[in-house]
């Protein structure tokens, strides 16, 4: 887990939810049933990464291991990973908007 840190969480975060957004649109195509399946899964992966950011330090306290003190260091990396699947969620948003109007 040493070698993923920093702004590398970013990158592969963005990466790797870009690419289930992609798979989603190629399955289910860029219509309303695209763009809820795409809402449910950057909502789920947003749920995921703000829950990493937002317990690291009061997991860290009550359960002191290398995970929880790997969470506590790169907080700030889990956080914006937490804004790009938020913005991966906005365009859909916006997308189902569009698509259904």
């Amino acid at each position: 887990m040493k070698s993923i840190q920093g702004s590398r969480i970013v990158g592969l975060s963005a990466l790797e939810i870009g690419t289930m957004v992609a798979v989603i649109w190629l399955v289910h195509g860029i219509d309303e049933q695209g763009m809820r399946m795409t809402i449910g899964g950057t909502a789920r992966t947003s749920c995921i990464l703000f829950l990493c950011a937002f317990v690291a330090s009061a997991l860290r306290r009550i359960w002191s291991n290398s995970i929880s003190a790997w969470l506590l260091q790169n907080r700030r990396y889990l956080g914006l990973s937490f804004a790009v699947s938020h913005t991966y969620h906005a365009i859909a948003c916006t997308g189902l908007w569009f698509v259904t109007y």
